[in-house]
């Protein structure tokens, strides 16, 4: 049970309907997996350890450049140089001390970040780059994880949830057209599309963990940042998707046995 001091914290959850003390319970107990600690991550991260998330992976090998201020909102010019992941962590401690914050710096460090998926309910990718969704799509695949993935470059922004347990389509399952494959790097950003990417996903992955309502597997949910104009649209599965259809086929194999 909430003692009186988290009931004091968390008193403006607890107002809403449908969110109750099992629900912020439910946050203090959950873990998640959180790849990349840029502009998406800084905004993810912030949101889960506020609102009392227990505890989290944060893996990323970046050190903080000059050019990552205007969006990476935890980070100052001081920062300059180090580790994402590490700084992250001191400013993500100082907002919420019950919050547990594991660092990976090294992505080749496959052991201890296996050893965090077998044990998180939900991994977030915040990572800039096609090549890096697809191998964290593989992953959430592989250990049965639902993923909440998003992009953002230009004026766009994007947030999709999958679930890797129910026979709806993965990240790769779509063609994804050239811009949604454009970094920041190549494209730019305006600096609050990533904030309303990261907080899409922070709303998705709040709502999952507590209990009050699961994402709409599967679904893009898309915003341009030039009309504010959000849009929805579903993703259909691939049946020869290279990623999800093979762990498909062994599994109705593996029934039919």
């Amino acid at each position: 049970m909430l003692n009186a001091s988290e009931y004091s914290r968390y008193s403006r959850h607890l107002l809403l309907d449908d969110f109750d003390e099992h629900a912020q319970r439910r946050l203090n107990n959950a873990k998640v997996t959180l790849f990349g600690v840029g502009g998406l991550g800084c905004q993810v991260a912030s949101a889960l350890a506020a609102a009392g998330v227990g505890e989290m992976v944060l893996i990323d090998d970046d050190t903080i450049e000059i050019s990552n201020l205007p969006r990476q909102w935890l980070f100052t010019e001081k920062d300059i140089g180090q580790k994402k992941a590490e700084v992250a962590r001191t400013r993500l401690l100082a907002m919420q001390s019950a919050c547990t914050f594991h660092c990976i710096t090294n992505f080749n460090d496959i052991a201890a970040r296996d050893a965090h998926l077998t044990t998180s309910p939900l991994i977030i990718d915040c990572t800039d780059s096609f090549t890096s969704r697809l191998a964290i799509n593989a992953l959430a695949v592989t250990h049965s994880v639902p993923l909440i993935s998003a992009a953002a470059s230009g004026f766009i922004a994007t947030a999709t949830a999958f679930n890797p347990e129910i026979s709806g389509p993965c990240y790769a399952c779509p063609e994804y057209n050239s811009e949604q494959s454009l970094t920041c790097f190549e494209q730019g950003i305006f600096s609050p599309v990533v904030a309303i990417a990261g907080q899409l996903q922070a709303m998705m992955a709040l709502s999952y963990l507590s209990g009050i309502r699961n994402p709409e597997w599967g679904s893009l949910h898309h915003f341009n940042g030039q009309n504010l104009l959000m849009r929805q649209f579903n993703i259909q599965k691939n049946p020869d998707c290279p990623t999800c259809s093979k762990i498909h086929r062994s599994e109705d194999h593996a029934h039919s046995l």
